[in-house]
């Protein structure tokens, strides 16, 4: 029984790996066969064009002339070394083929924090890897958010509704990337200070663990340091993981800079947004991705910085503690996560005897704040 048990899991395994590859060939297959392959680049895509060729030709950056931007016509220009050609309209087919490969979609959720989002984006445009697209979904902000997409011609903002909260906001986005074929997303918070190399440094070990979700280390108002979490022994009491230099294996982190593969998020799904509709989304996603058995890693070299922290108790009423959708206690996120943490009701509810105690323990906190 044990050595079929193995045989199933491999093969199970296997299939989830193939799948992977199946979906991701056609998908290039479709991306190719409508895209125009005789129409010359333009505006950014050209500049950087020639500064990939002309290191190409040269062997090393030129002194005379650089983008702003020059980490992704570095790396182009490594292709166009292997190639070799002296084609102009093949080397540009190089470019553009790398960049179907290696696109990402930087899903930012927001609500009235203009200022923090006008900072993050500043931020990602100074950033050493230019692949991507800024997406900002906006649920309804009165503030001037939707103002920004003129302040800032290459971002997108997708007005998600008034009543997305973390997890529908964050679906508007991803469905966008999947709708546009992007190879992966970045699950990004506005109110981050970030370093320039964070993108280039994420697809850097996206190319090493192509099928695992990747993290950073953070560092909070206080300056306490986390490196994800683990959720240790039958009881899955969450631990955080020691401080460490190396990329290690995490159970969960959160959702504020967390790069996932488009071909990870069509395996798992979307997180179910009236169920877990805010705080929690995050983790629910990390927990499905484990279960169908990808892999979570954390880069230490990379260290990101909050610029502010949430107070849950003030989104709350004593009326509506356990059921408010941004509330940190909402009880079906508690009940789905839950489920999905210890794979069914009957160890949910015996193994998770420790977990139910803290959260009454946090309800009843919760409530003598609020009335005293």
């Amino acid at each position: 029984m044990a050595v079929m048990k193995n045989i199933t899991l491999y093969l199970s395994s296997k299939c989830t790996f193939f799948s992977i590859i199946i979906i991701s060939v056609i998908t290039l297959f479709f991306r190719f066969y409508f895209f125009p392959i005789d129409v010359p680049l333009n505006s950014d895509a050209l500049t950087y064009f020639w500064y990939s060729s002309e290191i190409s030709q040269i062997g090393e950056l030129p002194k005379n002339w650089t983008p702003i931007n020059n980490g992704w016509p570095i790396f182009v220009s490594i292709f166009f070394n292997i190639f070799d050609s002296k084609d102009i309209f093949m080397l540009m087919q190089i470019q553009r083929f790398i960049s179907v490969l290696i696109s990402i979609a930087i899903i930012i959720p927001t609500f009235n924090r203009v200022n923090e989002t006008r900072n993050i984006i500043r931020l990602l445009l100074n950033q050493d890897f230019n692949q991507y697209k800024i997406i900002i979904c906006d649920s309804g902000s009165t503030d001037g958010t939707q103002n920004l997409e003129s302040e800032f011609p290459e971002i997108i903002i997708l007005n998600v509704g008034s009543d997305k909260w973390w997890t529908g906001a964050t679906n508007e986005g991803i469905r966008y990337a999947q709708k546009n074929e992007f190879s992966s997303v970045l699950l990004l918070n506005d109110d981050l200070k970030i370093p320039e190399n964070l993108l280039s440094t994420l697809i850097q070990n996206n190319k090493l663990y192509p099928d695992a979700l990747l993290t950073t280390a953070q560092c909070d108002i206080n300056g306490q340091l986390y490196y994800g979490s683990h959720f240790n022994g039958l009881f899955k009491t969450r631990v955080n993981s020691k401080t460490s230099n190396n990329i290690n294996v995490i159970d969960c982190s959160n959702g504020c800079c967390v790069m996932i593969p488009l071909s990870i998020l069509n395996t798992i799904g979307l997180t179910n947004e009236i169920l877990v509709p805010h705080v929690g989304g995050d983790i629910s996603i990390f927990i499905r991705a484990k279960k169908f058995g990808f892999k979570c890693l954390i880069i230490p070299e990379i260290m990101i910085y909050h610029t502010s922290s949430t107070d849950y108790v003030k989104k709350v009423s004593i009326n509506n503690i356990l059921t408010n959708p941004g509330s940190s206690l909402h009880l079906n996120t508690y009940l789905t996560i839950g489920h999905e943490l210890y794979g069914n009701w009957f160890r949910f509810v015996f193994y998770g005897v420790k977990n139910h105690f803290q959260y009454l323990k946090e309800v009843i906190k919760t409530i003598k704040t609020l009335l005293f």
